[in-house]
């Protein structure tokens, strides 16, 4: 299976090549599809170091769009202030490596930081300017992109039943491999990914992406029958346990009853589903307590204290070094270290501190301090000012089911990793670039006043009603 991938993602770089010659977006829609299959620089057993298939098809792809023609129209006349944050962002990152560790491992950092954040960044700016060539919203290329997804997220689903089911990890190679807990009973699913958490990312935000796709088709008069959309629904549910993460048990819910609430269509039904799933609960509440993912997984609060206890390390980190920190991933060795000494700081008795505070911005304020953390914050809080502003001012029934979509997967993407780790993996970073270019697309598309190329016909101050064909055909 390990030689399968290997060889299909390193065969896919040549025909993306020729591809993205006249089709670039088509090589971004190969690229996604295929980059959960390569998680690192090992191929058929040899390690390439620097030869993921990430960066191959990223240097594909720009210099495709060199070739082309195309590569300065990528780049948006005036940036954002989002993404001069972003910029910026990503400058301090490296700057900040120079200062807090050797040149060998800042070079190191570097290359980290061209998977953590530069080809995410790349990603960002690539689908922003293919959602808004010739002056135009593309939405027969964002559903394109949800299909796209779709297959991805079946994919990767399935294999995450498969190895819950069978404790069978499919693709193992370096970094890989199915996590067990630490009491070694808890199977925790990866799929294709190195961490089972990016498994539950790539579901969560693809599951509400195409209810939202679904619900567009609604509003436009076309009917989805249900038999179709049960067997994908069950899938990603049964993927999303897999991971047997709570955290992103609780981002998938919190999206979904965020893009369910705010929408006015749902509001009623979800009440009256709610009522009737807190009534079952009740009468089964004797049960549901006695079960062991109940008393091993939901109700586990050890885990949560050793996490916090972390966050006493990281903060002293931060008082030692207020504007750096102590170096992007020191804090594993910061609380080991100090631990090994005796030095053992406790806000919970019961338990010592983990190796991490598991939470992105505690982390990063211990390890690379107030000057990367205060972009950091800045950067999320522009693109949720984006999709608030989407959900403000939005009066396009279409276009205001994609602003609850937004709310939702932001939700669904960032508040894990409030209680994990946030930027700490590629592929993570990478999906969460694509929603932040989506967003940032459809920003654009509202201040413009940008028609819809799917219809050509439409107007700004046009109804769904007046043009039923608006994306009709092409919603995923």
């Amino acid at each position: 299976m390990n030689s399968a991938c290997d060889g299909l993602v390193l065969l896919a770089i040549p025909i993306m090549f020729v591809i993205g010659l006249r089709r670039p977006d088509w090589l971004l829609l190969i690229w996604l599809a295929l980059s959960p299959l390569q998680n690192d620089t090992i191929f058929f057993g040899v390690n390439f170091r620097v030869a993921s298939f990430d960066r191959l098809a990223c240097i594909t792809s720009i210099v495709s769009l060199m070739a082309g023609g195309r590569l300065m129209e990528a780049i948006p006349k005036r940036l954002s202030n989002f993404e001069k944050t972003a910029l910026v962002f990503l400058a301090v990152f490296l700057i900040e490596a120079l200062f807090t560790a050797d040149m060998r491992d800042a070079f190191s950092l570097w290359t980290q930081a061209t998977d953590l954040f530069g080809i995410p960044l790349y990603l960002y700016f690539l689908l922003r300017y293919l959602l808004l060539r010739e002056g135009t919203y593309d939405d027969v290329f964002e559903g394109n992109l949800a299909t796209t997804l779709a297959i991805v997220a079946l994919y990767c689903a399935c294999m995450g039943i498969f190895e819950q089911a069978t404790k069978f990890d499919i693709l193992d190679r370096s970094a890989r491999g199915l996590r067990i807990s630490e009491d070694g009973d808890s199977l925790r699913a990866n799929g294709p990914f190195a961490a089972p958490g990016v498994l539950g990312l790539y579901l969560n935000l693809t599951t509400l992406f195409i209810i939202c796709r679904w619900r567009m088709l609604h509003v436009l008069g076309v009917k989805l029958k249900r038999w179709k959309a049960w067997p994908f629904s069950i899938l990603m549910a049964g993927g999303i346990y897999s991971v047997m993460f709570r955290n992103m048990w609780g981002g998938f819910i919190g999206g979904y009853v965020i893009q369910t609430v705010l929408n006015p269509r749902f509001r009623g039904k979800f009440a009256v589903g709610l009522v009737v799933l807190g009534l079952v609960g009740a009468s089964a509440w004797g049960v549901i307590s006695q079960t062991d993912l109940y008393q091993e997984r939901i109700t586990n609060v050890s885990n949560i204290h050793d996490r916090l206890n972390a966050w006493a390390y990281a903060f002293r980190a931060l008082s030692e070094h207020p504007l750096m920190g102590i170096g992007y991933g020191g804090l594993k060795f910061y609380i080991r270290g100090a631990q090994e000494r005796g030095d053992d700081l406790r806000w919970f008795e019961d338990t010592p501190a983990t190796y991490h505070p598991h939470n992105t911005v505690i982390a990063m304020l211990g390890e690379n301090g107030l000057l990367l953390t205060i972009p950091f914050l800045l950067m999320i809080f522009q693109i949720v000012q984006k999709a608030w502003q989407l959900l403000r001012f939005q009066t396009k029934k279409v276009d205001r089911e994609f602003a609850f979509f937004a709310c939702g997967a932001l939700f669904a993407l960032l508040a894990p990793h409030m209680t994990d780790r946030c930027f700490a993996w590629a592929k993570y970073n990478n999906l969460l670039f694509i929603l932040f270019g989506l967003i940032a697309a459809r920003h654009v598309q509202w201040l413009g006043g940008l028609q819809n190329r799917s219809d050509p016909n439409s107007t700004e101050g046009s109804s769904e009603q007046e043009h039923p064909q608006h994306t009709t055909a092409h919603v995923a």
